[in-house]
């Protein structure tokens, strides 16, 4: 997240950027009409020159301070980017230079994190630096895919169109993201309301039926005690159990992201799942095959492409592969036959590359590839979410019948012996 205290991350870039503060304004301009909003700024007088720079005859300009709360709410994700995108590449195909479209986006902008992360943009270019460099200082918003797109677009003299490319690059990505988040959002919505409906019961209803089988003589069944005995623990020990939880799981999480071997073992096993194994690897293919369908389109070279690609693959072992394929297109061997020899794709689609190398239209063929491994995607996501939702309902119905048979077989028991 950006903040007006942080500066950007390169060393060439923070020895021109200063520290940002938030400015809230009212004033008049030039034509006659009443204005108001918010800005950054350096400081103060930089602050007034801005405005004085806009045609704004100022009547109140004050320093606000935001809290967290705010920053975090206002957080940018790939929704804004995207839109940043479209609305830059408009701007220039109307002609208006680079620097000043920062401007009037900055303006535009309703998200505080958003305008400070354009004024950090204009800072940089004004400093002298190219697009491209200036985009790298942010590498949490602007990846490497993205920057490749940009500085292209830079040694070629078309940022417009290259900014359109990286636009429908966004747009496919953001896409597909939504389709996942919607598939995943029912499964975890039953699971967490399982988990928050036996903890309820657990620590507040049993326990009444616990008082209630404490003045019986009879023995209780096995499942009963199990239950009476976790409805204890819980009640004694539930917040140290859900903070070691916590703990461990933050603690597993460090050092997965710390330990490579780690991760290459936990990719190595989640192509392995099943059922998710092959939605993993789906969605690894189309990622793979819309990036080297966009790059190819926007003109950049094949290896090039592919180091992109594996980059973004997001998995070790088609990382792994990927700089294989490169390797070995890059020594003057064709892409269809690189990729059969990493043995991580499927054969169609090693065939529907060598019919696109051969008849000198790969880029088309890249770009129906993409399109059909995205739809399959969503179709099997689809599919998936039809088939967890009936069995996540009935894991929610067997986890709450358990605990009320638990408690009600002592009495069934009591009935049948009287």
């Amino acid at each position: 997240m950006l903040k007006p205290t942080i500066v950007t991350q390169t060393a060439q870039s923070a020895a021109t950027s200063k520290p940002l503060k938030y400015y809230v304004y009212r004033g008049q301009h030039t034509q006659g009409q009443k204005v108001r909003g918010n800005l950054h700024a350096e400081n103060l007088s930089r602050a007034k020159q801005q405005l004085r720079q806009q045609g704004i005859h100022i009547h109140y300009l004050v320093e606000k301070k935001i809290s967290r709360f705010v920053w975090r709410s206002q957080r940018i994700d790939m929704r804004d980017l995207c839109a940043f995108s479209k609305q830059l590449a408009t701007l220039l195909q109307a002609g208006i230079p680079l620097l000043q479209s920062l401007q009037l986006l900055q303006s535009a902008s309703a998200k505080l994190s958003m305008q400070a992360l354009l004024h950090h943009l204009q800072v940089d270019l004004q400093a002298g630096h190219s697009f491209s460099h200036t985009l790298q200082a942010h590498p949490q918003y602007f990846d490497a895919l993205f920057c490749a797109f940009i500085a292209s677009g830079e040694q070629a003299g078309e940022l417009d169109a290259m900014l359109q490319y990286a636009a429908q690059y966004q747009d496919r990505t953001l896409k597909l993201q939504t389709q996942l988040r919607q598939a995943l959002r029912y499964p975890i919505l039953v699971l967490l309301t399982a988990a928050g409906v036996s903890c309820v019961l657990l620590i507040y209803v049993i326990p009444i039926f616990q008082t209630m089988f404490q003045s019986l003589a009879a023995d209780l069944p096995w499942l009963t005690l199990f239950v009476l005995k976790l409805s204890e623990q819980l009640q004694q020990h539930g917040l140290i159990i859900l903070g070691c939880t916590y703990l461990i799981y933050r603690l597993l999480r460090h050092a997965y992201r710390q330990n490579q071997k780690l991760q290459y073992y936990g990719h190595a096993f989640s192509l392995r799942l099943p059922i998710f194994g092959n939605l993993i690897q789906q969605s690894i293919i189309a990622r793979f095959s819309r990036i080297l369908a966009t790059t190819f389109a926007a003109g950049l070279a094949l290896p090039e492409a592919l180091q992109l690609a594996a980059n973004a693959s997001q998995n070790q072992l088609y990382e792994q592969a990927i700089q294989q394929i490169q390797a070995d297109v890059s020594a003057g061997q064709q892409l269809h036959f690189a990729m059969r020899r990493s043995q991580r794709f499927p054969a169609l689609l090693v065939q529907m590359i060598a019919i696109g190398e051969t008849s000198g239209q790969l880029d088309c063929m890249l770009q129906q590839i993409a399109q059909q491994l995205e739809q399959e995607l969503a179709q099997q996501m689809a599919s998936l979410m039809v088939l967890l939702e009936p069995l996540l309902l009935l894991l929610l119905a067997a986890i709450v019948a358990t605990l009320i048979i638990a408690m009600y077989l002592p009495i069934f028991q009591m009935g049948l012996a009287i």
